[in-house]
């Protein structure tokens, strides 16, 4: 899962999805990236936006037992997969290989 938060103060139910992945580590992984997460902070994680070199970097490869569940902004549905509202998959996954049945929009 690629979360969506600005700061760490939004990361919402970080202790579940922290939990998740240690239970579930063969099936399931979380990376928080963080866009304004001030400097200086403690925060030790990503920062930045999502863009194709990490979805490369973080998620499995398009095959078909993967599904790859969404959501955030807009801007980031627009770059990432296009509109939640529309079935059609493009952007970043589409162009890496995803299909439209194996991302979940929400």
């Amino acid at each position: 899962a690629l979360p969506p938060p600005r700061t760490e103060a939004d990361v919402l139910a970080k202790s579940t999805l922290d939990a998740w992945a240690v239970t579930y580590k063969e099936r399931f992984n979380v990376t928080y990236v963080l866009s304004a997460e001030p400097e200086g902070s403690s925060w030790k994680g990503e920062r930045g936006h999502i863009n194709a070199e990490r979805v490369k970097q973080r998620l499995p490869a398009p095959t078909d037992d993967c599904l790859i569940l969404l959501c955030g902004p807009p801007p980031m549905y627009a770059a990432l997969c296009g509109a939640r509202t529309e079935p059609e998959l493009t952007g970043v996954l589409a162009g890496l290989g995803f299909r439209a049945e194996q991302v979940y929009k929400f």
